[in-house]
């Protein structure tokens, strides 16, 4: 659907298939990483047919996903220390 610009339908088809995979239990679940790089590539085409429709946002953000939580505990380090100031 990517390739035939059908960029909405793409969009719902990948984002039901990725709930349905994270909601499953073990090796079901990690089939959601191919489904991410998919809505990768899905938002990098979209945001080149529409530079102004805040698709590249929509990848940097499946992107940082697919790199996994690596920022995570840093954030509630750092909530930790201002919270205590």
């Amino acid at each position: 659907l990517t390739a035939l610009k059908r960029f909405e339908e793409a969009e719902e088809a990948l984002l039901e298939a990725h709930g349905i995979l994270v909601a499953a239990p073990g090796e079901e679940r990690e089939q959601s990483t191919p489904v991410i790089g998919y809505l990768v590539d899905l938002y990098d085409a979209w945001h080149a047919a529409e530079p102004d429709g805040g698709y590249d946002t929509k990848a940097a953000t499946w992107r940082a996903e697919l790199a996994g939580p690596t920022s995570k505990p840093a954030t509630r380090q750092h909530s930790a220390q201002t919270g205590s100031g």
